[in-house]
Formats: C-alpha cells, structure tokens, sequence
C-alpha cells in the first residue's frame, strides 16, 4: 500500500482531535434580575442578600488577585471549605493556606461567579446556592462546579461559614465545549514539505465542533475530509470521529497531561487497513500549537513518528 498517503491519513485525524486553552473571560458574578429573585429573598431580605452576593463580589476581586489573605477574610475563624472530593478545611488560617497554595501552584486563574439563589434561615443565617468556574492562565479545562454555602452575619458583616462544592452534572455538552472555543478560525501550516489548512465552527445544534481539513505534500493533495467534535458522557472525556474524503474514517479519545493533550485514535484507510496513533498536541498560545505523532502503525507494520511541527492561526484579512 501507499504508506506516504497512509502517513498524511493519521495526520489530520492528530490534529482535529482538539484541546483546550481558552482565554480567561468575565470576572464579575453573575446576578439574577431582581424581578427574578427566588420568593425566599423577601423584600424585608433584600438588603441581606444584596449584602451576602457583595461578598462574592469581594471573593472574585481577591481570587483574581491572587490575594489568600483578603479571601480569608471573608470566612469565620472556625469555617470549614469541602472540596468536590470530600476533603475538608477547617478553619480561617488553613483556608487562607490553601489558597495561598493554590496561586503558587496555578498563578493568574480567573473566577467567575453565578449566585442562583439565598435562602434565609434565620435572622443572622442564610444558604446561598450557585455555580463557580476557575479558567486557568494558560491552558486547560476550565473547573466548574456547583456549590452551596452557609453565610452566617458577625458583627454586621455576612461571612462564609461553610462551603462545600459539588460536581456540576447539569452541564450541556454546549457548555463543555465552550473551553475548546479557541479553535473556531483558520489553522494553517505552510512549509516547503507540506501544507495544512483547519477551518473550524459551530454545528448548528451548538452541541459539536465542525472542522473541515486540507493536506498536502510537496505541492501535491494528500487528505482532505471533515471531523466532529463532541463531549461522549459515558467516557467522561472529548471524543472526536473523522470522515477521510477517500473513505477512510477514525475516531480519538483524549486526555489532559498539563498543556499537553495526548490522543488516542483509532480508524481505518479506505483499503480496509487498521491504522492507529499516539497524539501528543502541545498548546503554545491562543494562536499557536505544536503537534506531533508517535507509536504509529498501518495494519501489521509500524510507521516512523511524525517529528512535532507548529500550526497557527491564520490572521484576519487587512482592510481596506
């Protein structure tokens, strides 16, 4: 068989399996309009409320700040924060700690907050349910998650006395993929050996990514087809299918390794020949990425790897 064309045949079923690195965006909390405020924030409560969504107003500016110690200050001294997993922090100091820990470990994220609802329970004591999401500085999944929080009210001031996060199941696959949004535009790599050109966009149900392909090799076209993006809620994890033009088909599962993103696939050339890959795709920028393929073979024999090379994102046409 033809094993240049078969080598071109694993290169856009790398490429168009997609990873993450959305740009950070928005950084002030979400509020319901006042006419839609749940019946629990009474009119005698409005103030209480206000107050209390004020306060994650205050977290947002000191998270986006990096600031441990100005969010510390928004708990009680004896406050417990539980992690999605169940761990639990107990106390003002440890909680300033661990977010102290945290923007060591993962400078510049943002936050954004959607307060849906406050529930009073008491004069001085209220419930406040919601969704929180982290948008890394560089590369990655954006963490969302949903959570519920006890405020309690000392010396005026409404605190955070309980917090405690849960997994957020009532994301659409929309939702999900709004972190590979970055990639939407013209992807191209243009060298002596090959030439390479991505177009992706929405499909018109929001819930998948389209992206059409072109390659050629030395002057001369080698694959061209589409692929499709979408989130597979079994395996918990970005799945994407290709459709060669020839014939030819695949499918890739995926996987974070920090701001690497290595993908399996798995597929076959129009002649019936299993062809499968390791994909290990590098983001660089919100305009850049690198890609390379290894661990390559075409039914019974093994391919050599594709070295890494760069693909950009193709600049928007000057005006007039």
């Amino acid at each position: 068989m033809n094993r240049r064309s078969s080598l071109w045949w694993t290169l856009p079923a790398a490429l168009l399996c997609g990873f993450s690195g959305q740009d950070p965006a928005g950084q002030t909390a979400k509020r319901p309009a006042p006419e839609s405020a749940p019946a629990a924030e009474s009119k005698d409560r409005a103030a209480d409320a206000a107050a209390i969504r004020a306060t994650n107003d205050l977290f947002i500016k000191a998270y986006n700040a990096g600031n441990a110690e100005a969010i510390g200050a928004l708990f009680t001294d004896d406050a417990e924060a539980i992690d999605e997993e169940g761990e639990s922090t107990v106390g003002r100091a440890a909680i300033t700690q661990m977010f102290a820990d945290a923007f060591a470990e993962s400078p510049g994220g943002k936050l954004t907050i959607e307060s849906e609802r406050v529930r009073f329970i008491g004069p001085d004591t209220a419930i406040e349910t919601g969704r929180s999401t982290v948008l890394p500085a560089e590369n990655g999944e954006p963490d969302i998650d949903r959570y519920t929080a006890v405020y309690v009210r000392q010396d005026g001031r409404w605190l955070q006395a309980i917090v405690r996060e849960h997994p957020d199941t009532t994301l659409t696959p929309h939702d999900r993929l709004k972190q590979l949004e970055w990639m939407l535009g013209e992807w191209v790599d243009e060298s002596d050996a090959a030439y390479i050109k991505i177009n992706c966009r929405w499909s018109d149900d929001g819930n998948f990514l389209l992206r059409d392909y072109v390659v050629q090799f030395a002057g001369k076209p080698q694959a061209a087809g589409v692929q499709r993006i979408g989130w597979d809620p079994i395996a918990e994890q970005f799945r994407s299918w290709i459709f060669d033009t020839t014939g030819g088909f695949g499918e890739g599962f995926w996987s974070r390794d920090g701001l690497r993103w290595v993908v399996k696939t798995r597929g076959a050339d129009a002649g019936g020949e299993l062809v499968t890959s390791t994909n290990v795709i590098t983001y660089v920028n919100k305009h850049t990425m690198r890609w390379k393929v290894v661990d390559r073979t075409t039914g019974s024999a093994v391919e050599p790897d594709i070295d890494e090379f760069t693909i950009a994102r193709r600049p928007p046409e000057p005006t007039k």
